[in-house]
This record gives C-alpha cells, sequence and structure tokens, in this order.
C-alpha cells in the first residue's frame, strides 16, 4: 500500500464508530451484529470513495480516561479484521478515550496502517477530568515500549491538532 500521508493533498476518511463492545456500560451481548455493521459501513465508505478508514469504539460512552479493558480491544481486534478482510483500503485504530498503546497493537493485529490519539501531547480538559498526553509511554519510537517485530523508523508522527496526533507506518 503506498503511503497515505504524503504531500498536501487533501484526505477522506470514513470513520467507523463501533456499537458498544463488551465491558462498556451499554454492552447488549451481540458482537456478531457490531461487526456486521462495521464490515457495511467499511464497504459503503469504500463504495464512497474514501481514502481510509479509522474504526474506533465510540459506542463505548461513557470512554475511559485511559486505557480500555482487554474485552474492549479484543472486540475491537475482532472487527478489525473482519474490517481488513472486506475492504482494501487503509485501516487505522482510535481507542477512546485516550489508550494509544492499544490503538498500537491493533494496528499490529489487524494490519492497521495509522492510529489517532485524541491527547497525545500537552493536556485536555474533557468531560473524562483532565486528560495528559500519553507520548512519552505509548510511542512507537521508544524501543522500550515498542514490541520486538516492529523496528525503530517503521512508524513516523503526523501532526493533528495541537492535542491530537496521528501515527503511520511508511
Amino acid at each position: 500500500m503506498p503511503p497515505l500521508f504524503r504531500g498536501n493533498r487533501k484526505l477522506l476518511f470514513g470513520v467507523i464508530h463501533l456499537g458498544p463492545l463488551p465491558g462498556s456500560p451499554r454492552w447488549g451481548g451481540d458482537l456478531e451484529s457490531v461487526i456486521r455493521l462495521a464490515v457495511n459501513d467499511a464497504r459503503a465508505y469504500e463504495r464512497g470513495g474514501v481514502h481510509a478508514l479509522f474504526v474506533e469504539n465510540f459506542g463505548d460512552v461513557p470512554f475511559t480516561k485511559g486505557k480500555v479493558g482487554p474485552e474492549t480491544i479484543a472486540a475491537m481486534a475482532a472487527a478489525g479484521r473482519a474490517v481488513r478482510a472486506a475492504v482494501k483500503l487503509p485501516i487505522g485504530f482510535n481507542v477512546l478515550r485516550n489508550d494509544a498503546r492499544a490503538a498500537l497493537a491493533l494496528c499490529a493485529t489487524c494490519d492497521g496502517s495509522f492510529i489517532r490519539v485524541n491527547v497525545h501531547t500537552g493536556a485536555m480538559l474533557t468531560d473524562q477530568g483532565l486528560i495528559e498526553g500519553v507520548m512519552r509511554s505509548s510511542s512507537p519510537m521508544s524501543t522500550s515500549n515498542m514490541p520486538s517485530h516492529w523496528e525503530t523508523g517503521r512508524w513516523k508522527m503526523l501532526p493533528g491538532t495541537p492535542s491530537s496526533e496521528a501515527w503511520q507506518m511508511p
């Protein structure tokens, strides 16, 4: 897949808002339905001409302040693998509210190309309280936090808004 973020071209992203997942207050108990809706959305976005897709746990409100539970990551992995199998678009992950390491793990598991982190640097006052950036503990460029099969330099930082950043695999 060619690099997604290059030059000054404008990109259109489709965002797949997963329904409530295991561990969230509104979880309904039907993961297959959540996955089926995610795949349907992904196919519709691909037909509509988007350049890439984000998968995020938007149905899990209220969000945790930082790390999500392993059941959320597992459900997102199942949905991400199904989306990956259904479309040829680059996919990325945003694990709400601010779990950058889970997003990186999902990229590794689901052949993802990028992540979004709501508060990667600095701090932001949110409905979950004060959230401080997680760059130091989640940077894929830090070999102490990087899975052994990832090589330094494989990920590149892409600036977003002052409080969010994206990382892309070149």
